[in-house]
């Protein structure tokens, strides 16, 4: 059996990284507020990470326009041609250090940060749900437009 002070150890670190967890997380406000501002806001593609396949490259940005009434607005090229979709989105949790949100019927994990390079701005980091062990998890890395 483990000693008082190994458990109170383990759950005081627990504890430190949960907070820190939620401190980077809720430091701008509310999860929608940060995604859809006041009734929307525009998020620019920046960055993808890909793993275990390869992915092509695209000559315009991909834009996410998340709305506080829970729609999503997409814009990407297809064979260089502009095409926009619309989408559903909603919070799927708020209890973890990393936040769920459901876009259609998948469930994303999303953070929040600080942009260093363009002060004032923020990043959003989606990452798809791992489906397979041979299937790419994808992070999406968006900056803020507007």
């Amino acid at each position: 059996m483990a000693s008082p002070y190994t458990i109170l150890s383990a759950l005081l670190l627990l504890f430190t990284f949960t907070v820190s967890g939620f401190a980077q997380f809720f430091w701008f406000g509310s999860p929608e507020a940060i995604l859809a501002g006041s009734s929307s806001r525009a998020w620019t593609l920046v960055r993808t990470e890909g793993y275990l396949a390869n992915f092509p490259m695209c000559s315009r940005p991909v834009v996410y326009r998340f709305y506080r009434d829970g729609r999503l607005t997409t814009e990407e090229c297809v064979k260089d041609q502009l095409i926009t979709s619309s989408r559903q989105w909603q919070l799927a949790s708020r209890n973890t250090v990393d936040a769920l949100i459901k876009i259609d019927d998948v469930t994303y994990t999303f953070r929040i940060k600080s942009d260093k390079e363009n002060p004032g701005k923020m990043r959003l980091i989606l990452r798809s749900p791992s489906i397979s062990i041979i299937l790419p998890v994808l992070d999406q890395e968006f900056l803020q437009s507007e």
